[in-house]
């Protein structure tokens, strides 16, 4: 691919991809105002179920736009039962000559705890809150929110630069 036509794919995808960053950060924020009570112990039986959304809607957010890179620039998102995971394993590592890996170590690990709470939390039934948890998974975003979005604008950085810059 030449390099004006992958500088106009990449901002392109940097295009696509802003309406989920900002939903991250609203979401980040969401949590973010019920994490003192949680950690209080304070928080009602709606607080924490706004908080459990909101963590499921953020990795959600998040993978959408893991899922556009994987399509644009590897031009393999996964299928498959194992799929979630697999796309993060795939954006963690670099593909030498088409991109650097988009994901650091402490993003992909902050991002597969969520992907493991938003999957118990979309496929239980019955869905027992608890507090404790919840504000052990609201600490995680907190840890993962900047890092994630640093990790990204680094990502796009080095992709709109010259091809020989990765």
């Amino acid at each position: 691919m030449s390099g004006t036509l992958r500088t106009v794919r990449v901002a392109r995808l940097r295009a696509s991809v802003a309406a989920e960053r900002e939903a991250m950060a609203q979401l980040f924020a969401r949590v973010s105002a019920r994490q003192a009570a949680l950690a209080r112990g304070e928080a009602s039986e709606g607080a924490e179920a706004v908080v459990a959304v909101s963590l499921h809607h953020y990795y959600t957010a998040a993978e959408t736009v893991l899922t556009r890179i994987a399509r644009e620039v590897d031009e393999d998102v996964p299928r498959g039962g194992s799929a979630h995971k697999r796309l993060l394993d795939q954006l963690s590592v670099e593909i030498p000559g088409v991109r650097p890996k988009v994901l650091s170590a402490a993003s992909y690990q902050g991002l597969d705890e969520l992907r493991k709470f938003r999957h118990f939390f979309r496929h239980a039934y019955v869905v027992d809150l608890d507090p404790d948890q919840l504000a052990a998974r609201a600490d995680a975003l907190s840890a993962l929110h900047d890092g994630l979005l640093a990790d990204l604008d680094a990502w796009f950085a080095v992709m709109s630069a010259s091809p020989a810059a990765h």
